[in-house]
């Protein structure tokens, strides 16, 4: 279930940080960032999900229907 923008690892670090807007969810997803810069690949995709949250729009972000990942957050990051 693609969604053109956001990968399936990006998708999942959206659902777990969403804070129902994008401006906020990127500003949490970016205060968190300093804390996993020891495990490259999570630091890569969670600043790649940061990056592309910017400027996208609340209709765009409401579309991304996060709910259906955050029943599978705990399995996909382990």
């Amino acid at each position: 279930m693609g969604n053109g923008r956001f990968d399936y690892e990006e998708l999942i670090i959206l659902s777990m940080y969403d804070a129902g807007e994008p401006a906020e969810t990127r500003r949490i997803i970016q205060s968190i960032l300093p804390q996993i810069e020891n495990d490259r690949e999570i630091y890569d995709i969670t600043r790649s999900t940061a990056d592309k949250l910017e400027g996208i729009s609340m209709e765009e972000y409401q579309a991304l229907d996060l709910e259906q990942y955050k029943e599978n957050e705990e399995e996909a990051l382990v």
